[in-house]
Parts: C-alpha cells; sequence; structure tokens
C-alpha cells in the first residue's frame, strides 16, 4: 500500500481529538481528490511524485516542472487546478510560455517579444486582481506551458516584471502561483536568482495514458484551506515543526551536516537555504498536523528531508559549480537514508 493510501486508510480523511471524535481534514481530502483527478486525467506518476508537487506548491510561489516532452506536466497542473482553483471563472490560467509556435516565421524575435510581453501584462492584470481583499481567499493559478531559458530569466529568475512598465514594484499577493513547464532530459540552467525566487521540481512522470472516466464535479470551497495550510515563512514553519516533532533534538541535523560539510570545504551557502528547507519541511503537515508524506511523522520527516535536500540545498551546489571538494562526503551522508537526494547528487 503506498503511503497516501496508508495514511487515508488508517485516518479516514481526518484526525482523532481529545474526546476520541474524529476531526474531518480538508487538506487531506484535497489531496486525495487531487491525486484522483491525475489518474483521471490520465498522468502517470508515482504518488510521491504528486505529493512533491503539491508540497512544493504550498512552500513557494513559483514553481517550475522540467522533464522530457508528453509527461503530463501541464495535466498535472490543471488536475490540482481542479481541485482546488474552481471556486470562480479566471482563477486558472494556461499560457504559451515562449512563442515556439513562430518558429516559421520570418519575424521570430518579434512574435517571442509579443508573446512575453502579452504573458507579462497577464500576469500583472491577475496580481492586481488578486490581491483584492474581496480575492484574498481565491487562489489564483497561472501554467506558462513549455518555456524556454529565456523566460526562467525573465520571470523565475529576476522578476522584473513586477515593476514593468512604470519601474514601481509590485508586492507579489500570497494567493498567486506560477507555475512554468520546460521540457527537457536533464535541467542544468541552475543559478542563484533562480533558486532564490523558484523551486525547480524534476517531474518523474511517464507518457500519459487517457483513462477514459469523466472527471468529478470540483468543490468551489477548496482555495481558502489550502491557502491556510501553506507555510511561508521560518517562524512559522518552525512552530508547525515543533507541534508535529514533540521537540526531537536531532529532527534537523541531516540539514546541519550538509551543511558542516559544505562549511569545511570552504562552500557557504546563503541562510535563506536553511530557511527555504525548513519552510518544505512544514509543509509536509497540513494544518491539522498529519503528514502529507506519511502517517507517523518520524517516517514523514524523514522523506520531506529528502525532498528538502534533493530540491532545495543540493541545486544551489549545481549553481556554486564547486561540489567537487564535498561530492564524497556528501555522497557518504547521503546514500542509504535519502534516496532522492542521492540520486540528484550523482547529476551534478
Amino acid at each position: 500500500m503506498l503511503l497516501f493510501e496508508k495514511t487515508m486508510a488508517e485516518q479516514g480523511n481526518g484526525t482523532s481529538g481529545n474526546d476520541g471524535r474524529v476531526q474531518y481534514d480538508a487538506e487531506q481530502a484535497i489531496v486525495q481528490d487531487f491525486i484522483e483527478a491525475t489518474a483521471v486525467a490520465g498522468v502517470r506518476a508515482d504518488q510521491l511524485s504528486l505529493l512533491n508537487f503539491y508540497a512544493a506548491l504550498k512552500s513557494r510561489p513559483f514553481l517550475l516542472l522540467a522533464a522530457p516532452a508528453q509527461t503530463g506536466k501541464v495535466a498535472l497542473v490543471h488536475s490540482l487546478a481542479q481541485v482546488i482553483a474552481s471556486g470562480a471563472a479566471g482563477q486558472y490560467h494556461t499560457m504559451v510560455g515562449h512563442a515556439r509556435w513562430a518558429s516559421g516565421s520570418q519575424n521570430v524575435s518579434e512574435f517571442v517579444e509579443a508573446q512575453a510581453r502579452f504573458n507579462t501584462s497577464k500576469l500583472l492584470t491577475l496580481i492586481e486582481e488578486a490581491v483584492r481583499p474581496e480575492n484574498r481567499n481565491r487562489l489564483y493559478i497561472v501554467c506558462l506551458t513549455n518555456i524556454s531559458p529565456a523566460e526562467l530569466h525573465t520571470l523565475f529568475s529576476v522578476p522584473g516584471w513586477q515593476m514593468w512598465p512604470d519601474m514601481e514594484p509590485i508586492p507579489y499577493p500570497p494567493n498567486l502561483r506560477l507555475i512554468g513547464t520546460m521540457d527537457t532530459d536533464r535541467f542544468h540552467w541552475w543559478d542563484s536568482d533562480l533558486l532564490s525566487h523558484t523551486i525547480v521540481v524534476p517531474w518523474a512522470g511517464e507518457k500519459m495514458r487517457l483513462s477514459g472516466v469523466s472527471p468529478k464535479q470540483p468543490d468551489t470551497q477548496r482555495a481558502r484551506p489550502f491557502l491556510h495550510s501553506c507555510v511561508r515563512t521560518e517562524q512559522t514553519a518552525f512552530a508547525r515543526l515543533r507541534r508535529n516533532l514533540h521537540g526531537q533534538r536531532q529532527a534537523f541535523a541531516p540539514l546541519v551536516q550538509v551543511m558542516d560539510i559544505l562549511h569545511k570545504e570552504d562552500i557557504h551557502l546563503p541562510q535563506m537555504v536553511m530557511n527555504q528547507a525548513i519552510v518544505f519541511l512544514a509543509n509536509a503537515w497540513t494544518v491539522e498536523d498529519q503528514g502529507l508524506f506519511a502517517s507517523a511523522s518520524e517516517e514523514n520527516l524523514d522523506i520531506a528531508l529528502d525532498l528538502a535536500l534533493a530540491q532545495v540545498v543540493l541545486p544551489w551546489l549545481a549553481a556554486d559549480g564547486r561540489i567537487d571538494p564535498a561530492r564524497h562526503r556528501l555522497t557518504r551522508l547521503l546514500a542509504e537514508r535519502f534516496q532522492q537526494a542521492a540520486t540528484f547528487l550523482q547529476t551534478l
């Protein structure tokens, strides 16, 4: 039985209160419907990959799905949007990320620029809508499909478009998610600007397979519990982790050990890296303090640590370019306990 299925079977979408009654966990219901929606859409991926995408989206406003073509990246985003952003028209938008449609024309650069300006204008319009007080409990999701390295810089690395056209900074609303999909066999465009703003998820989907089953009618009240469960600051993250880890003094030891290895090799990562990792860990629990990856806190933490190391910490080594001095010691530390992180390390 898969981890989430085991959790759902044991907990029944809820938790037991002090009086023994089962308390409904809205976020577990969201996750279950999301997994079902991906199956209906024909997305073929293991459950851990689905849950990882969900946890990553809770943690960061900018997310990039990098994988070979036709592996269900857009269908994955659509499946989640169907569950949590269907409360009103205009909350989910799919846009062409790069004007590849213009490749056969004589004015490729003009069409590429026009597409970029359209995307920027659309994003600014959605920001203005999302920040309105009456929309604070609505979730807005934008999916930019098949982006190129150019969009990595202009939209996901240095969000200068938030100051266009008047060069005045625009606060980014907490209820807007920007997701890009990139067709690539291996992602290698790492840099500190990208990692400061965006979490890159190495999507592990396979070729899609249509199920022939009609999708369920979405619940239009899902955005609020999703947004309420999202942890975005280290202070809130530590509070949630303290509740769920019950004062385990060695809970973050693997993160500290990785940082110690790097420091000894004179590789110093920004403090934000540890903060981002802690935020990701906290988002591995629901607002009702139930684990997303496993029902047992220790097991849930181990899986979340593995993913945080692979997607938050180690990519900074790819951006830094000085992995070799620390490679052997990191491999020894990660090999047995953290499979995702060890696999990513091998690609550097």
